[in-house]
């Protein structure tokens, strides 16, 4: 495989050891892993074992999910690229599959298998989701996704196209927990915009640009990883999470419906603010 592994990493634990365990069945097949360090204070970085093909950027400051993919992808050597968070369980196999599907599909900038939790149930309602409408920010934003989570009617995944199980289906935004990514694609839009930072939407940013472009993105119901999720937030305060996620929610708004931010930016701004008063996590 003509495949490159670039792992973002903040402040993970032993959630980043975990992982590079994981892929040792694929070491002789993996042209390199790339761990991008975001200037982590803990030990999560240091003392790692892989091969001689394992290669640590430890930065001096922390870049953001963005910058540190950017840096990483640049780096790496491959037309392929899996990116992946720190906070996963690979299963060795589907990288395989996953690989022969987009090196066979040359429209395809990315493709993903199914993550499960630890559990082993899925994470499609997190993992699958279309672009955000202008009614679904609202609802996100005055707490209408709790009200229909409460009385059973949450909000759903992006309906998939029907298809057999071994299809892949078309998709808008997967997470960026798991993707296997075409580089040619990556540079065709100038890679991630750093500008949404620490994190946060810069994943829906990269895929609707790619959209635009006439790439698309394919998922494969192929279980292809066991996934915390959420590993490096214990890092972070609500009161940080819930300033950066809304403020890199109205950046994407200005940057793709410019017309209709006025339409969201009230209850954007006063979801903020109910959150921050009235919700200690």
């Amino acid at each position: 495989m003509k495949l490159s592994v670039v792992i973002v990493n903040w402040n993970s634990g032993g959630y980043l050891a975990r992982l590079i365990g994981s892929l040792s069945p694929l070491s002789h097949d993996l042209e390199e892993v790339i761990v991008v360090d975001n200037a982590s204070v803990d030990s999560s970085h240091e003392g790692l074992e892989f091969s001689s093909k394992l290669t640590v950027h430890s930065l001096e400051e922390n870049l953001g999910f963005a910058g540190a993919a950017n840096l990483g992808i640049t780096k790496s050597i491959s037309d392929f690229v899996l990116l992946l968070n720190p906070d996963l369980v690979i299963m060795p196999e589907s990288v395989k599959i996953l690989y022969e599907l987009i090196a066979r599909n040359s429209k395809a900038a990315i493709v993903c298998g199914a993550l499960l939790d630890e559990r082993g149930e899925s994470q499609q309602s997190f993992q699958i989701r279309p672009f955000p409408t202008v009614p679904s920010v609202i609802s996100d934003a005055m707490f209408l996704d709790e009200l229909t989570d409460w009385i059973g009617r949450g909000a759903s995944p992006q309906a998939l196209e029907p298809s057999t199980a071994e299809e892949p289906r078309r998709i808008d935004q997967p997470a960026a927990a798991f993707w296997m990514l075409r580089k040619e694609a990556w540079k065709s839009i100038t890679g991630f915009d750093e500008k949404f930072y620490p994190a946060w939407f810069e994943d829906v940013d990269f895929c609707r640009r790619l959209k635009l472009r006439g790439w698309e993105i394919l998922y494969l119901p192929l279980p292809c990883a066991c996934h915390k999720g959420g590993a490096s937030l214990q890092h972070m305060s609500y009161k940080d999470f819930v300033k950066h996620f809304y403020r890199n929610q109205l950046a994407y708004w200005r940057k793709h419906h410019p017309m209709t931010l006025p339409l969201i930016w009230v209850p954007v701004k006063l979801g903020v603010l109910m959150r921050l008063l009235f919700i200690r996590k």
